[in-house]
């Protein structure tokens, strides 16, 4: 996978809107080109941008094969760049993190660099507002104390971590862990389906779902009522609305542009 060297310009229309209540949304959308000047891709973090019908969709490859994708303070370095530079980025859309480690798509940690680490810089990626999600081939293990009982529920995530049994494929996907299972090499097809689906929504609300739903499992349910009202809020002076119900009333496909 080639670098991705860009060089560009910011452009003036913004909108911003400040919403009051507990969580005070101040999202800002611009209508920027990528905004770096140096490559995106590093030794470990290898970043393609798919183009034609398919732009809009980045695939953030994993490699560094001698720790099976370990996580040091170097693939930690390009993978923040990354996201934070995607994260700028209005024409990335859909982001699909993948390996080119055969039999291995994250070993966690670097154990021998893990103790200049902290919590907060691995933390940034999660809560980036693009949809993000990873095509998985290889065994899944170790961790998860608490991201895997808000998938699949106390009791199952007690059951795994206590035992440390291995689950197949499809028990993953029964108990919630997996949305898909497929045969052997088929995982990143699947994966740009899914993709493509994505990148035909509208960016700004995919955006605002996506916040309204993972801040929103954080709290009680008025509050998350009331945060999923303020993400909504921020899509009614957007033209990918005005365009959602032209298309809708024409009974063609919308062009949703980010704005």
């Amino acid at each position: 996978m080639g670098a991705l060297g860009m060089v560009t310009r910011s452009l003036t229309r913004h909108y911003s809107k400040k919403t009051s209540g507990p969580f005070k949304l101040h999202h800002q959308y611009q209508s920027w080109r990528t905004l770096i000047l140096e490559p995106l891709s590093s030794e470990s973090v290898q970043v393609r941008r798919l183009s034609d019908a398919d732009s809009g969709i980045v695939e953030v490859n994993l490699h560094r094969p001698e720790t099976k994708n370990a996580i040091g303070n170097e693939m930690l370095r390009g993978l923040r760049h990354t996201f934070e530079t995607l994260e700028m980025d209005d024409d990335a859309n859909v982001v699909m993190i993948s390996s080119s480690v055969p039999k291995a798509f994250c070993a966690g940690a670097d154990l021998k660099e893990r103790k200049e680490m902290t919590a907060s810089e691995v933390q940034f990626f999660v809560n980036s507002l693009r949809s993000t999600f990873a095509l998985l081939e290889v065994q899944c293990l170790a961790g998860g104390t608490q991201r895997l009982p808000r998938l699949v529920g106390k009791a199952v995530a007690k059951e795994l971590i206590f035992t440390g049994r291995r689950i197949e494929a499809k028990e993953a996907m029964s108990i919630g862990l997996a949305n898909y299972t497929v045969p052997a090499g088929e995982a990143r097809p699947k994966a740009l389906e899914i993709a493509r689906e994505i990148n035909s929504k509208g960016p700004i609300a995919i955006r605002m779902a996506k916040k309204a739903i993972n801040d929103g499992i954080e709290v009680d349910l008025q509050a998350a009522l009331d945060l999923e009202e303020e993400c909504y809020e921020q899509l009614l002076n957007t033209n990918d609305r005005l365009e959602g119900l032209a298309a809708f009333a024409e009974k063609r496909k919308p062009m949703y542009r980010g704005e």
